[in-house]
Protein backbone atom coordinates (compact mmCIF):
# COMPACT_ATOMS: atom_id res chain seq x y z
CA UNK A 1 0.00 0.00 0.00
CA UNK A 2 1.31 3.71 -0.78
CA UNK A 3 1.30 5.49 2.03
CA UNK A 4 0.01 8.47 0.29
CA UNK A 5 -3.40 6.38 -0.31
CA UNK A 6 -3.31 6.08 3.74
CA UNK A 7 -5.69 8.56 5.79
CA UNK A 8 -5.65 8.58 9.62
CA UNK A 9 -6.37 6.11 12.79
CA UNK A 10 -6.66 7.82 16.02
CA UNK A 11 -4.34 8.85 18.36
CA UNK A 12 -1.41 7.11 16.13
CA UNK A 13 1.37 9.14 14.68
CA UNK A 14 1.37 8.92 11.03
CA UNK A 15 3.95 5.85 10.01
CA UNK A 16 2.22 3.87 12.73
CA UNK A 17 -1.25 4.58 11.07
CA UNK A 18 0.17 3.89 7.73
CA UNK A 19 1.77 0.30 9.14
CA UNK A 20 -1.95 -1.09 10.70
CA UNK A 21 -3.90 -0.48 7.73
CA UNK A 22 -1.51 -1.97 5.64
CA UNK A 23 -1.61 -5.06 8.26
CA UNK A 24 -5.32 -4.70 7.75
CA UNK A 25 -4.87 -5.90 4.47
CA UNK A 26 -2.91 -8.74 4.93
CA UNK A 27 -3.29 -12.19 7.21
CA UNK A 28 0.43 -11.46 8.44
CA UNK A 29 3.40 -9.85 7.45
CA UNK A 30 7.26 -9.42 8.74
CA UNK A 31 9.02 -6.36 8.99
CA UNK A 32 10.24 -6.61 5.73
CA UNK A 33 7.28 -6.80 4.22
CA UNK A 34 5.99 -3.64 6.25
CA UNK A 35 9.04 -1.98 4.82
CA UNK A 36 8.40 -3.17 1.69
CA UNK A 37 4.54 -1.88 1.35
CA UNK A 38 4.02 0.92 3.18
CA UNK A 39 8.12 2.20 1.09
CA UNK A 40 9.99 2.80 4.60
CA UNK A 41 13.43 2.19 5.23
CA UNK A 42 13.28 -1.06 7.21
CA UNK A 43 14.22 0.23 10.48
CA UNK A 44 11.23 2.64 10.06
CA UNK A 45 9.10 -0.28 9.24
CA UNK A 46 11.19 -2.27 12.15
CA UNK A 47 10.33 0.13 15.42
CA UNK A 48 6.53 0.47 14.01
CA UNK A 49 6.05 -2.68 13.97
CA UNK A 50 7.48 -3.14 17.49
CA UNK A 51 5.35 -0.09 18.91
CA UNK A 52 2.26 -1.49 17.60
CA UNK A 53 3.29 -4.79 18.97
CA UNK A 54 3.60 -2.97 22.12
CA UNK A 55 0.61 -1.40 22.02
CA UNK A 56 -1.51 -4.88 21.75
CA UNK A 57 -2.48 -3.40 17.90
CA UNK A 58 -0.86 -6.22 16.71
CA UNK A 59 0.45 -9.94 18.05
CA UNK A 60 3.22 -12.46 16.69
CA UNK A 61 1.59 -15.05 14.83
CA UNK A 62 5.03 -16.98 13.25
CA UNK A 63 8.57 -17.10 13.41
CA UNK A 64 10.21 -18.58 9.80
CA UNK A 65 13.94 -18.55 9.31
CA UNK A 66 14.66 -16.84 5.90
CA UNK A 67 17.11 -17.35 3.24
CA UNK A 68 19.62 -15.23 4.62
CA UNK A 69 19.29 -17.64 8.02
CA UNK A 70 17.62 -14.52 9.96
CA UNK A 71 14.65 -15.37 11.78
CA UNK A 72 11.16 -13.30 10.03
CA UNK A 73 8.96 -12.31 12.64
CA UNK A 74 5.00 -12.77 11.70
CA UNK A 75 2.34 -10.23 12.94
CA UNK A 76 -0.93 -9.88 12.29
CA UNK A 77 -3.46 -7.30 13.16
CA UNK A 78 -5.73 -7.65 17.08
CA UNK A 79 -9.18 -7.19 18.20
CA UNK A 80 -7.80 -3.85 19.60
CA UNK A 81 -5.75 -3.27 15.95
CA UNK A 82 -9.18 -4.19 14.37
CA UNK A 83 -10.88 -1.36 16.34
CA UNK A 84 -8.19 1.01 15.37
CA UNK A 85 -8.59 0.12 11.83
CA UNK A 86 -12.31 1.36 11.74
CA UNK A 87 -11.23 4.89 13.46
CA UNK A 88 -9.36 5.79 10.56
CA UNK A 89 -10.84 8.23 8.00
CA UNK A 90 -11.35 5.98 5.38
CA UNK A 91 -14.50 5.22 3.08
CA UNK A 92 -17.24 3.36 4.75
CA UNK A 93 -17.17 0.67 2.22
CA UNK A 94 -13.36 0.11 2.53
CA UNK A 95 -13.94 -0.06 6.82
CA UNK A 96 -16.55 -2.63 5.36
CA UNK A 97 -13.88 -4.61 3.74
CA UNK A 98 -11.85 -4.36 6.63
CA UNK A 99 -14.24 -5.88 8.96
CA UNK A 100 -14.90 -8.50 6.29
CA UNK A 101 -11.82 -9.73 6.82
CA UNK A 102 -11.53 -9.45 10.29
CA UNK A 103 -14.91 -10.66 11.39
CA UNK A 104 -13.11 -12.88 13.25
CA UNK A 105 -11.82 -10.78 15.86
CA UNK A 106 -14.89 -9.09 16.02
CA UNK A 107 -18.36 -9.98 18.24
CA UNK A 108 -20.93 -10.91 16.32
CA UNK A 109 -23.00 -9.44 13.39
CA UNK A 110 -20.75 -6.56 13.48
CA UNK A 111 -20.35 -6.84 9.51
CA UNK A 112 -24.24 -7.02 8.93
CA UNK A 113 -24.58 -4.04 10.96
CA UNK A 114 -21.41 -2.31 8.92
CA UNK A 115 -23.36 -2.82 5.64
CA UNK A 116 -26.27 -1.59 7.19
CA UNK A 117 -24.83 1.22 7.49
CA UNK A 118 -23.26 1.38 4.42
CA UNK A 119 -26.61 1.35 2.48
CA UNK A 120 -28.16 4.11 4.44
CA UNK A 121 -25.27 5.78 2.32
CA UNK A 122 -25.59 8.49 4.85
CA UNK A 123 -21.96 10.48 5.63
CA UNK A 124 -23.64 12.04 9.15
CA UNK A 125 -24.42 8.66 10.03
CA UNK A 126 -21.24 7.32 9.12
CA UNK A 127 -19.53 9.75 11.26
CA UNK A 128 -21.62 9.15 14.45
CA UNK A 129 -20.73 5.44 14.28
CA UNK A 130 -16.95 6.56 13.89
CA UNK A 131 -17.23 9.02 16.72
CA UNK A 132 -19.04 6.45 18.88
CA UNK A 133 -16.51 3.90 18.54
CA UNK A 134 -13.29 6.56 18.72
CA UNK A 135 -14.94 7.66 21.85
CA UNK A 136 -15.14 4.51 23.51
CA UNK A 137 -11.55 3.25 22.30
CA UNK A 138 -10.64 6.42 23.84
CA UNK A 139 -12.04 5.42 27.21
CA UNK A 140 -11.08 2.22 27.39
CA UNK A 141 -7.55 2.80 26.68
CA UNK A 142 -7.34 5.45 29.01
CA UNK A 143 -8.29 2.95 31.46
CA UNK A 144 -5.46 1.18 30.70
CA UNK A 145 -6.86 -2.02 28.88
CA UNK A 146 -9.18 -2.50 25.77
CA UNK A 147 -12.76 -3.47 26.33
CA UNK A 148 -13.90 -4.63 23.28
CA UNK A 149 -17.43 -2.26 22.67
CA UNK A 150 -18.23 -2.89 18.67
CA UNK A 151 -20.97 -4.86 19.68
CA UNK A 152 -25.07 -5.50 19.42
CA UNK A 153 -25.56 -2.95 22.44
CA UNK A 154 -23.69 -0.05 20.98
CA UNK A 155 -25.25 -0.26 17.36
CA UNK A 156 -28.91 -0.46 18.95
CA UNK A 157 -28.63 2.84 20.61
CA UNK A 158 -27.20 4.75 17.43
CA UNK A 159 -30.28 2.47 15.27
CA UNK A 160 -32.35 4.14 18.25
CA UNK A 161 -30.78 7.92 17.52
CA UNK A 162 -31.24 7.32 14.11
CA UNK A 163 -35.21 6.71 13.60
CA UNK A 164 -35.61 10.13 16.18
CA UNK A 165 -34.97 12.73 13.35
CA UNK A 166 -36.98 12.62 10.40
CA UNK A 167 -33.89 13.05 7.55
CA UNK A 168 -32.50 9.91 8.97
CA UNK A 169 -36.14 8.12 9.85
CA UNK A 170 -36.75 7.77 6.25
CA UNK A 171 -33.66 6.39 4.78
CA UNK A 172 -33.84 3.73 7.73
CA UNK A 173 -37.51 3.12 6.57
CA UNK A 174 -35.95 3.01 2.93
CA UNK A 175 -33.61 -0.03 3.97
CA UNK A 176 -34.46 -2.00 6.84
CA UNK A 177 -36.66 -4.34 4.86
CA UNK A 178 -33.20 -5.62 3.06
CA UNK A 179 -31.94 -6.92 6.68
CA UNK A 180 -34.69 -8.86 8.24
CA UNK A 181 -32.65 -9.55 11.56
CA UNK A 182 -31.97 -5.88 12.02
CA UNK A 183 -36.00 -5.20 11.46
CA UNK A 184 -36.72 -7.70 13.82
CA UNK A 185 -33.92 -6.16 16.48
CA UNK A 186 -35.50 -2.64 16.17
CA UNK A 187 -39.01 -3.47 17.05
CA UNK A 188 -38.08 -5.66 19.75
CA UNK A 189 -36.07 -2.14 20.86
CA UNK A 190 -39.61 -0.48 20.29
CA UNK A 191 -41.71 -2.16 21.86
CA UNK A 192 -39.57 -1.95 24.97
CA UNK A 193 -39.48 1.88 24.80
CA UNK A 194 -43.40 1.65 24.47
CA UNK A 195 -43.61 -0.13 27.57
CA UNK A 196 -40.75 2.18 29.46
CA UNK A 197 -42.98 4.99 28.29
CA UNK A 198 -46.03 3.67 29.04
CA UNK A 199 -45.11 2.83 32.41
CA UNK A 200 -43.79 6.30 32.95
CA UNK A 201 -47.00 7.87 31.77
CA UNK A 202 -48.95 5.56 34.37
CA UNK A 203 -46.70 6.73 36.86
CA UNK A 204 -47.27 10.04 36.29
CA UNK A 205 -51.04 9.64 35.81
CA UNK A 206 -50.96 7.94 39.43
CA UNK A 207 -49.22 10.95 40.86
CA UNK A 208 -51.82 13.71 39.55
CA UNK A 209 -54.39 11.57 40.77
CA UNK A 210 -52.95 11.54 44.27
CA UNK A 211 -52.31 15.29 44.36
CA UNK A 212 -56.01 15.88 42.66
CA UNK A 213 -57.04 14.14 46.55
CA UNK A 214 -55.52 16.79 48.01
Amino acid sequence: MKRKNINTVQELPDRKKTVLLFFAQKDEANSYEVSQGCEFEYSTAHSSVKALEKEGAIQLRSQKINEKGVIAKGYALTTKGVHRCLCAKLTWHEKVVIVDKWQRLLKPNVSEWMKFIEALNDPNIEEMVSSNIGGFLKVSTDMGCFIDVIDESSFDAILVTMIDFDETYTKVIRVIGSFPRLKERLLKLLEQEIAWREEDLNKHKRIKAEFEKI
